[in-house]
């Protein structure tokens, strides 16, 4: 009897040590070669390369003071985990931490993130990517975290009191972005139905929101389309201004990764819905939106069907 429940302990550790500690060599192998699919070469390399922009607080920055580790895998030119704070940032860690890798970000310029063609510099960009029909065509998305609405920001003491009276005005936005499409009335957004309130506008594009808004607040705008959030902080910031009509559309904002990548997505792809999904049940996207915005964004990312974008991931 002795002699049996030796063998037994003996074939359990095997199997253990096959599961332990050389889970992630395992997790490779089933997802396939890290030559040919994404995230069994994520995996091998113990990183998660992710997109982002570490001057659009409170979705992501960069924290200054932050050392990097002495044992990271995040090349030098990454930002490390600890090195990036936020909404957008904290999915992206979690996410990372779901395949068991570390989490290293890049900060390519906005129109490579939605251009696509990323020639695998990086793996997935969790930036408040929205979800429009024009972009399909270089990214594939993910199950959305966040769901925000736009608005039309204008100055406080304006006289705007309904978004019909914007038309044929100066009116800014993030360039590339939802804001320019539906200022030129070109936006079109899966699962939605889009009313083009303003028409005949000039549209001005920025690249940092924050300066739109300080435009309108200055006069050299007659008003600024962005999410709710983004202008929120800005009157908190003390700039003079106030929204302006309602919700134009609501950006879904998504996990997204680039079509013309060299690497079979399908594993990647569905591991990170996973995790977002879970991520939503559990409550923790909530808690996330309510600690960085003090607003529930997460909640209503939940019903979007990510099946009726008909992406067929390879």
């Amino acid at each position: 009897m002795a002699i049996v429940v030796i063998i037994v302990i003996v074939v359990l550790a095997g199997v253990l040590a096959g599961t332990g500690s050389g889970g992630s060599r395992g997790s490779a192998a089933a997802a396939g070669d890290p030559a040919t699919d994404k995230l069994a070469q994520v995996i091998a390399r113990g990183t998660l390369i992710l997109a982002t922009d570490p001057a659009y607080p409170p979705f992501s920055s960069l924290v200054k003071s932050a050392r990097r580790p002495a044992n990271t895998k995040c090349a030098a030119n990454q930002f490390t985990g600890n090195q990036i704070v936020g909404y957008d940032a904290d999915v992206s860690k979690l996410v990372a931490k779901s395949l068991g890798v570390e989490p290293c970000f890049v900060a390519p310029k906005w129109v490579e993130m939605i251009g696509g063609h990323w020639g695998d510099r990086w793996d997935v960009a969790f930036a408040s990517i929205g979800i429009t029909r024009d972009r399909m065509s270089n990214l594939y998305y993910g199950q959305p975290y966040s769901a925000q609405a736009e608005r039309f920001f204008v100055r406080r003491s304006s006289s705007y009191t309904k978004v019909g009276q914007l038309s044929g005005k100066r009116l800014g936005g993030c360039g590339g972005c939802a804001a320019q499409f539906y200022i030129e009335r070109t936006l079109d957004m899966p699962g939605q139905k889009i009313a083009f309130r303003v028409d005949h506008a000039k549209f001005v594009g920025y690249d940092v929101e924050s300066n739109g808004l300080a435009a309108v607040a200055n006069g050299k705008l007659d008003a600024f389309l962005c999410g709710v959030a983004v202008g929120a902080k800005a009157i908190a910031a003390g700039l003079p201004l106030r929204a302006v009509g309602g919700d134009q559309y609501v950006g879904n904002l998504s996990g997204a990764v680039d079509r013309s990548s060299d690497y079979s997505q399908a594993a990647f792809a569905a591991k990170t819905n996973d995790t977002v999904r879970r991520l939503q049940a559990d409550g923790t996207l909530r808690r996330l939106s309510l600690h960085y915005f003090h607003v529930d964004f997460a909640t209503r990312a939940r019903s979007f069907q990510l099946s009726g974008l008909g992406q067929k991931i390879p």
